[in-house]
């Protein structure tokens, strides 16, 4: 893990799990003889789950909150809540 939030490790046995269940979600949907096109997707939230958890693990360490790596997800949900009070 480094040493900075900015920076990123790339995790290529993650991305390759990530790949393969988007793979598996692509062939179920192309109509390949596949079978379990949403166990790739339960797979795909599950491994994004965890990216997610290790990026405000790693915020948390190094600055004690979390305000930077949730803002964009406040941005969206303002956002939201903005576009169902119209209706």
């Amino acid at each position: 893990m480094p040493d900075e939030i900015g920076r990123r490790a790339w995790r290529t046995d993650i991305q390759g799990l990530r790949g393969i269940a988007v793979a598996a979600v692509i062939a179920h949907h192309a109509g390949l003889p596949l079978s379990g096109g949403f166990v790739g997707v339960d797979a795909f939230f599950v491994i994004s789950g965890y990216v997610v958890a290790q990026m405000l693990l790693r915020e948390w360490q190094v600055t004690g909150r979390l305000r930077d790596a949730l803002a964009p997800m406040i941005h969206t949900q303002r956002r939201v809540i903005r576009g169902t009070a119209i209706y």
